[in-house]
């Protein structure tokens, strides 16, 4: 996965290349070689404190520090978004 950080926000970077893309690219259609897609100040939190080393207790423990309306049913919506992460987006691997 691919991201960059812009003033604490994190844009998720993905390539376009698939072979209908790459095919109609050249006969010259303006189909951009990555997208880029901005998660808001909790997805972007959470997605730089995943390291491999952190729990997801020090994950949430971090998050309802640093964004005091997280702690409302922080955990619950911290598994919620993990599990998004790891099923739907391929971003990260739980173990």
């Amino acid at each position: 996965m691919h991201y960059e950080v812009r003033d604490g926000v994190v844009f998720v970077i993905t390539e376009q290349n698939a072979w209908i893309q790459r095919v109609l690219r050249k006969i010259h259609y303006k189909i951009p070689e990555t997208s880029e897609m901005e998660l808001d100040k909790y997805g972007s939190f959470i997605l730089q404190q995943i390291d491999g080393k952190k729990t997801v207790a020090e994950i949430g423990e971090n998050l309802g520090a640093a964004i005091e309306e997280a702690n409302d049913q922080l955990y619950d919506r911290l598994l919620i978004y993990l599990h998004h992460l790891e099923k739907n987006e391929k971003y990260i691997e739980l173990v």
